[in-house]
């Protein structure tokens, strides 16, 4: 796998609020954390240090707001590597790669019972959380700006923050 240019950067990001933004985290770190349990030697595709990484950054993710405020973070550049790793082990598992044939095996057994799901809805969940954290718009630059100086122009700000939620709902949000 090639890295990507930001594992070495941190970058500022926009985090909703709200219940599905909640579940979708917890769904998704939860899931990690049993990948990185089950992960020994290369069974589950990737070091269990992989698959920690990316579920501390989700976890660090979660958002105490239900009322669908949003949230600035920033996100580790190694760590979203990490996710971007482990969301493709994932979608290897899911598609039944015989070389993700643990994972499958042990993935689909702990989502249905913990959760009540399968593995293409985990790696659904997956790829809506890693879209959510890698959206690069010029919006989220602008409304993150915006809220850093305290900015009092409303109007610009409202411009903003209906771009990210249109790109949040693009990525499959409801919000």
């Amino acid at each position: 796998m090639t890295p990507s240019p930001d594992i070495d950067h941190d970058r500022p990001v926009l985090l909703p609020g709200g219940e599905e933004w909640r579940d979708a985290v917890h769904l998704v770190r939860e899931s990690l954390e049993t990948a990185r349990a089950f992960a020994p030697g290369s069974r589950c595709l990737l070091p269990p240090v992989t698959w920690e990484a990316a579920a501390d950054l989700v976890g660090d993710c979660a958002t105490a707001d239900a009322s669908g405020a949003v949230c600035v973070t920033v996100v580790p550049g190694y760590r979203l590597e990490a996710l971007r790793a482990c969301h493709g082990a994932l979608v290897r598992a899911a598609a039944a790669d015989p070389a993700a044939e643990y994972l499958t095996d042990q993935l689909a057994y702990y989502l249905d019972l913990a959760h009540s799901t399968d593995l293409p809805t985990l790696t659904r969940t997956t790829t809506m959380v890693l879209t959510v954290l890698t959206l690069d718009l010029s919006a989220a630059g602008t409304l993150i700006t915006h809220l850093a100086v305290g900015s009092s122009d409303v109007a610009s700000m409202r411009t903003a923050y209906d771009g990210v939620v249109a790109a949040w709902r693009r990525a499959g949000l409801v919000c």
